[in-house]
């Protein structure tokens, strides 16, 4: 499952807390997925808060370009982000993918597109809770998998 947990620098309210990606990394592990850590050197920092609680995650920081990005988009069964460029790109290549948004961001605007993409928004992104992310991204790949049986 890829984790996008950086944003621009100009905007860190639209960044969930590096611990709530920490805590959700670890609910991936437990249900024997394993987080994929993106991002460039300028969002280090919270890809290594990340890796600290999780350090069963592969970390590409700083490691992959936007052509690699999309390539793990491929093949990857999940995706969770921030409202950042690498997720338009993520759920475009049909990745089930939920974006988080914070207040500062109208997603009816700028949400992104693709074929299974789950927003999720609240004012303030420190309280979204870790497990009502982990249950939209379940939700989305129990309904690629169910698209996929039928098709």
């Amino acid at each position: 499952v890829l984790l996008v947990p950086g944003s621009s620098p100009q905007h860190p309210e639209k960044r969930w807390p590096a611990a709530s990606y920490g805590a959700l990394a670890r609910m991936l592990i437990d249900r024997g997925l394993t987080p994929v850590l993106l991002g460039t050197e300028a969002e280090a920092e919270a890809t290594a808060a990340v890796a600290d609680v999780a350090p069963e995650s592969l970390d590409l920081t700083g490691r992959t370009s936007i052509f690699e990005i999309g390539g793990l988009a491929e093949r990857a069964v999940g995706a969770v982000g921030n409202d950042t460029g690498p997720m338009h790109l993520i759920a475009a290549k049909g990745c089930p993918s939920v974006v988080l948004y914070s207040g500062a961001t109208r997603p009816s605007q700028t949400a992104q597109r693709g074929p299974a993409v789950t927003i999720l928004q609240e004012a303030d992104l420190a309280t979204l809770p870790p497990e009502r992310v982990a249950d939209a991204l379940a939700a989305l790949q129990t309904s690629q998998d169910q698209e996929q049986a039928v098709g």
